[in-house]
């Protein structure tokens, strides 16, 4: 696909990867001091995530674990159940929820941020951006769990 940008003459087409970026915003909106140590620790994150939740050193955190904290720390951002959560990392549903559980108890300010963002949308109706931008959402308060967790854009 890249190959389909193709820079004028004497100019070139960047890349720029920003490494962990959405928990970096979190990190920040939350404040969660935990979160803020690994990724200012200089290591790799879903390392230290992994290690951490499974409560092992971090040179013996292979790259399979790696790759379920990842998973498990966006499932949870994203508002991910334990079923999806459970099925996207091949586990059973128990065992996704109490991950999920373990995961809000070592990030609380994380766990935190996440429900008062959830509470002030559905008292508002919408959630702001840092700039004022508002994204509303009507079905916020449907009694039907369909109709309220998916977006129509």
């Amino acid at each position: 696909m890249r190959n389909a940008f193709v820079p004028f003459t004497g100019g070139m087409v960047l890349a720029a990867d920003y490494s962990q970026l959405e928990l970096r915003v979190l990190a920040h909106l939350s404040k969660d001091r935990r979160l803020l140590q690994v990724l200012n620790g200089g290591a790799d994150v879903f390392r230290c995530i992994a290690a951490e939740w499974r409560s092992i050193e971090l040179e013996t955190v292979d790259d399979t674990l790696r790759q379920q904290a990842k998973q498990m720390c966006y499932g949870i951002i994203y508002g991910m159940g334990a079923k999806s959560l459970g099925e996207q990392m091949g586990i059973e549903e128990d065992d996704a929820a109490a991950y999920i559980e373990s995961f809000k108890e070592r990030y609380t300010g994380i766990h935190r941020f996440l429900k008062e963002t959830v509470r002030s949308c559905v008292k508002k109706g919408f959630v702001q951006t840092l700039l004022g931008r508002r994204r509303y959402l009507p079905n916020i308060t449907n009694t039907n769990t369909y109709t309220r967790t998916h977006v129509c854009s």
